[in-house]
């Protein structure tokens, strides 16, 4: 389809170590494989090509895409050296702040509480585990190391110097207090050490440890051990000083369990990168339990740390009564960071154990905004209809702060839109069957209902579409649709009815009538941002197809639907 009907020029080229055969790739379309030819090389092709099961037609054809590939980039034509621009320069920072200033989505803005007023507000709070320090991104191919970084309470400086701010960094599940277990461990933890992962034999080190808080870096636990392949297990005791919940933390890089009295309370015993999970336990005022942490490490990064404290306590630590009180607005840095979310595993849909009890804490303030940190959606529907603001700022990177600062204070419109679609929650979704992996193996279901496809085919409203984003602009959309012309095209006016300059992503979608199941209701085919004046108007054309369309049929019945988001498309008119 891709090739032959759909006449696309370019090159097919694999993900990283996704090829797993020679002939069925070669035959199906693979033009290249990536990072190198483990299977696609010519020891394993060329005695295809000899008996005929691989048409030199079918080489021919991948070599003409390349050489394509290479003559329309100019590479034949120019030196392939690394280019001498210097890496920290202003030109490449400035494209990165505009991108921040576009990307970033308002979610929520209650009441406009949004754009803050410089000149009334006094002070701000800005609290959470993502306030200090900065998560600039995510982990695997989406870190990067920036030359600097600016948090967000030092940008709300920066843009509103008459503000006074105030920041409580607040280091969720493993602060160093719950990570000694203060006021909780009678004496000290008894380490054992096994130089093989599966606790085999005797142990071959075994003394006392003040805490379990080790990041190995890639060297062995104890002098004389191997650094791939150990195990440890702690047994501690501990003693509740008060009558109520004790959230347990494990972070580790791979495996870790733990057992209080013999129960499992929690188990993420897999190869794995750094990842943390929780568990919570009740006990009575001065009741005693025998706590066994264990772990094992096969390769790579070695980290064990586990942590245990009064869950009342860590959230009357969090909030700064007095500070929550005095301040005009509360800002709250939530969300994951590198080593909670990046490639090659899965991460909670919930945000970090201990966030949703602050952002609860800190909503009895009238005025909070939360600014969340994260790839995808999370859940936030204990905290939704009880806070003023929400900015999904995803990963800010080097000063995409400062691009959250200036649409806090009015100074930048925000205009991003949402590029997947937020659920209220897993329950009833498709995400909910599919994770976590089994054994461990992911199977693709989803067949063409990837995304707002899915939403729409199973009548699930999602908390947040495809394509939502709020504006401090307001926007009229009138739209006249021509489906008489050679090319369908529909002629869209858009209108900004407020007084403050703004931009509005004007969104276009193929609804097809009485088809299959399992094809989607409605797509996305094209799309158009309007940047536009206080009162200004602008006429926009949008195609009703692209050769990219496959649910677009001649002499099949079709429905044209426009709008501002996958959920919100008032103009529509049929077609065929």
């Amino acid at each position: 389809m891709l090739k032959k009907e759909w006449k696309f020029p370019g090159i097919v080229m694999s993900d990283w170590g996704a090829v797993h055969s020679a002939l069925g790739p070669a035959l199906h379309g693979l033009d290249l494989e990536m990072p190198g030819p483990d299977f696609m090389n010519a020891a394993n092709l060329m005695p295809m090509i000899k008996d005929g099961r691989l048409p030199m037609a079918k080489i021919d054809d991948k070599v003409r895409r390349i050489l394509r590939m290479e003559y329309a980039m100019g590479f034949p034509d120019r030196d392939q050296k690394v280019p001498s621009i210097p890496l920290d320069n202003q030109a490449t920072e400035a494209v990165a702040l505009k991108i921040a200033r576009e990307g970033t989505v308002l979610l929520k803005n209650a009441h406009g509480v949004l754009p803050l007023n410089a000149a009334k507000t006094r002070r701000v709070l800005v609290i959470g585990p993502n306030a200090v320090p900065v998560a600039t991104g995510g982990g695997g191919s989406s870190f990067t190391t920036p030359f600097r970084t600016v948090d967000l309470a030092s940008a709300i400086r920066a843009v509103a110097p008459g503000v006074e701010v105030h920041t409580v960094a607040t280091p969720v599940g493993l602060s160093k207090k719950a990570l000694r277990l203060e006021g909780l461990l009678q004496g000290k933890w008894k380490a054992e050490y096994w130089n093989n992962p599966i606790f085999r034999e005797e142990p071959v080190f075994t003394f006392d440890e003040e805490a379990i808080d080790h990041v190995w870096s890639g060297n062995p636990p104890v002098p004389g051990m191997s650094k791939f392949g150990f195990a440890v297990r702690w047994t501690g005791k501990v003693v509740a000083p008060r009558t109520g919940t004790y959230l347990m933390t494990a972070r580790s890089d791979d495996g870790m369990r733990v057992l209080v009295d013999g129960r499992k309370i929690i188990d993420d015993w897999r190869d794995r990168a750094v990842d943390q999970t929780q568990g919570m336990i009740q006990l009575q005022k001065g009741q005693e339990a025998t706590i066994v942490v264990e772990y094992f490490q096969r390769g790579g990064e070695a980290v064990a740390q586990f942590g245990m404290e009064s869950r009342d306590e860590m959230l009357e630590d969090m909030v700064p009564a007095k500070e929550l009180a005095e301040a005009d607005a509360v800002i709250a840095c939530v969300g994951f960071n590198g080593d909670r979310e990046g490639e090659g595993h899965d991460r909670s849909f919930n945000l970090p154990s201990g966030q949703d009890d602050l952002i609860g804490r800190l909503a009895k303030h009238p005025r909070v905004i939360v600014v969340n940190h994260s790839g995808a959606g999370v859940d936030m529907t204990r905290w939704v209809d009880k806070v003023s603001g929400i900015i999904q700022a995803w990963y800010p990177g080097q000063n995409g702060n400062q691009a959250v600062a200036e649409i806090f204070f009015g100074i930048t419109n925000p205009s991003g839109k949402l590029p997947t679609t937020f659920p209220q929650s897993l329950t009833g979704t498709y995400y909910a069957k599919a994770y976590p992996a089994e054994h461990p193996k992911m199977v693709y279901r989803e067949g063409q209902l990837m995304g707002y496809r899915w939403f729409d085919a199973n009548k699930v409203k999602p908390l947040f579409p495809f394509g939502f984003g709020l504006s401090y602009s307001k926007f009229k959309i009138e739209s006249e649709i021509d489906m008489m012309t050679g090319a369908p095209a529909a002629l869209i006016r858009v209108t900004n009815v407020s007084d403050r300059a703004g931009v509005e992503t004007v969104q276009l979608y193929i609804e097809q009538a009485g088809g299959s199941p399992k094809l989607p209701i409605r797509e996305l085919v094209s799309f158009q941002r309007v940047a536009l004046k206080a009162g200004e108007s602008k006429e926009i054309v949008l195609p009703m197809f692209n050769k990219y369309t496959p649910i677009h049929r001649k002499g099949r019945l079709f429905k044209v639907r426009i709008g501002t988001s996958s959920a919100d498309l008032p103009f529509q008119a049929w077609g065929g």
